[in-house]
């Protein structure tokens, strides 16, 4: 039984999306890549976290990537601040 939410739905298929174009597929013909990425608790950059923690256990695995993605995200308030706030993120107004 799967159940994912709709956000884990659409960070599963960002992330899936944007490895599986880095990754040099050909070198492993024969071969089911897996990632997972377990979120311990949320409080702000979970989706750049989980693209730096990707990118990294990619290369320490030895799996060939075209170049290495990496995450960061910022959040522009009104009064363009800049921020870093989990509550801001699970608002949608963020920018990965």
């Amino acid at each position: 039984v799967n159940l994912q939410s709709e956000l884990e739905m659409e960070w599963s298929n960002l992330l899936t999306n944007a490895f599986s174009s880095c990754l040099v597929l050909k070198k492993y013909p024969k071969s089911h890549i897996e990632m997972h990425v377990l979120i311990v608790e949320r409080d702000g950059s979970e989706l750049a976290a989980a693209f730096n923690a990707l990118s990294l256990a990619l290369c320490d695995a030895g799996i060939e990537m075209i170049d290495l993605l990496i995450g960061s995200c910022i959040c522009i308030q009104q009064q363009q601040q800049i921020d870093n706030d989990a509550v801001m993120e699970s608002d949608g107004r963020v920018l990965v």
